[in-house]
């Protein structure tokens, strides 16, 4: 599955994959992954080609390594909640 992202990174002209799995990647996912190399941004930094992440780093807060205006999607800022009466809809 590592290798059908590589293929569909290259297809779409993509800079970076992540592929999401339940369990720990095993050791030629992560060998497959590596064999993509890196994709150097214009600020001087590498990033992996294709990261691996697994549900549960996700849930710990982990995220993709991208620079910052590769970001798939910003978080909205917060809600401040009115307090005291709720206005008449009607």
């Amino acid at each position: 599955m590592i290798r059908d992202l590589g293929h569909v990174i290259d297809r779409e002209k993509s800079d970076i994959g992540v592929f999401i799995c339940l369990d720990k990647p095993t050791r030629p996912m992560l060998e497959e992954a590596a064999l993509k190399g890196f994709y150097n941004s214009p600020n001087g930094k590498d990033y992996p080609r294709i990261q691996i992440l697994t549900i549960e780093e996700i849930f710990q807060g982990k995220t993709a390594e991208t620079p910052a205006w590769l970001a798939p999607i910003p978080k909205a800022p917060a809600v401040k909640k009115a307090r005291g009466k709720t206005a008449r809809l009607l």
